[in-house]
């Protein structure tokens, strides 16, 4: 199967389209959206509601503010928005009960659409790079053994570095997805009742500067996507939670770790380097894939991302929002404070004064005190 390609010179490489394949893309596709519009729908207001409680308590509760619970608050913050603005669309389209017509192909629905396709990579990127960031930060303090402890000031520029790269990045999105008018035929296409109607409503679409010098724009935007949404961090995360996991587990075989803490504070130890692997492998599920996708994107012709790529964007979003859900079961496993705190939040306990010290969810401090 031959495709019309609109940048014929984009690359070297000449794609042959298989048919087989091509029904198995379909099919993946088909069965994702299915599940996304009659799952996540009732099950996003779950994952808001975790992620907005685990940094509320992160940022509110004295015994658990510090800098590395800073970042996991921010991270938590961060991967509510862009599903609010994602499921906030889906219960607008679920208001009219899915139908799509000239009546409802408002303007305010292309402008929301658009804000959901120019701010999803983005934040997603975030995400990543702030687990990368926090990773980072918990190797650096359990390498100085507790003597070194990252400041707000240190935790907050990091912050606003990483805001700035994945804003950055995604740049080229901004001048390729734009409102255009289209007829409403080809805007629904599903619906049998407008077809031939030829009457021009606001959508969202590729404006025509993606297309010019052979397709640039595009080209631009799925390598920088690529590499600094997706393949870089996911790498980077990777390899910082090996190397924590290999400090923790050091401390814990220490014998004078067994030594000066109880068995209690060893297993501790070893559930978090457990819960550390869990948090790689569900972020790298979704996010290393997407990243050799991209740079696929960038080497192939466009219609390599139409009839392939494009198709598993969906399936990506859906590991996503599950992996994200499961920042509060992560918090409350790997930190005794944080349950304590959960505890008092939910019951509105009074805090007395033999509370234990401010640490993170997996404080450099403590478990430097293992090692010594």
């Amino acid at each position: 199967m031959t495709l019309y390609d609109p940048c014929p010179n984009y690359s070297l490489f000449h794609v042959s389209y298989s048919d087989d394949l091509i029904a198995t893309f379909n099919e993946i596709l088909f069965t994702s959206y299915e599940f996304y519009y009659n799952i996540v729908p009732y099950f996003a207001p779950v994952n808001i509601a975790a992620n907005l409680f685990a940094a509320l308590l992160l940022l509110l509760m004295k015994e658990l503010r510090n800098p590395f619970n800073l970042i996991l608050s921010i991270m938590c913050l961060s991967s509510i928005l862009p599903l609010i603005i994602r499921v906030s669309l889906v219960y607008r389209k679920m208001m009219v009960n899915g139908i799509c017509n000239v009546e409802t192909q408002t303007y305010s629905i292309a402008v929301h659409t658009l804000l959901e396709v120019n701010t999803w990579a983005a934040f997603r990127s975030f995400y990543t790079w702030m687990d990368v960031v926090l990773t980072a930060l918990r190797f650096r303090a359990l390498r100085f053994k507790g003597k070194w402890e990252p400041s707000y000031a240190l935790a907050l520029s990091a912050t606003a570095l990483v805001a700035v790269i994945s804003t950055a990045a995604d740049i080229p999105v901004y001048f390729t997805n734009v409102i255009m008018s289209f007829p409403v035929d080809q805007v629904c296409g599903g619906n049998p009742d407008v077809v031939g109607n030829q009457e021009l409503v606001p959508a969202t679409g590729w404006s025509d500067s993606m297309f010019s010098d052979n397709c640039l724009l595009y080209q631009q935007y799925q390598w920088i996507s690529g590499i600094i949404h997706n393949t870089l961090p996911a790498l980077l995360l990777l390899i910082f939670t090996l190397l924590l996991i290999f400090e923790i587990l050091r401390a814990h075989n220490s014998h004078m770790a067994v030594a000066a803490r109880s068995a209690k504070k060893s297993d501790d130890a070893r559930n978090a380097a457990i819960i550390l692997t869990i948090i790689a492998l569900l972020t790298l599920l979704s996010e290393l894939p997407q990243g050799f996708a991209c740079l696929a994107n960038a080497v192939f012709p466009v219609g390599f991302w139409y009839m392939y790529t494009y198709k598993l964007y969906m399936l990506w979003m859906i590991i996503q929002i599950f992996s994200t859900s499961c920042n509060l079961i992560i918090t409350l496993v790997m930190s005794n404070n944080f349950r304590k705190a959960a505890r008092g939040m939910i019951f509105c306990r009074k805090k007395n004064n033999t509370s234990s010290p401010t640490v993170s969810v997996i404080s450099g401090t403590k478990i430097a005190s293992l090692k010594n």
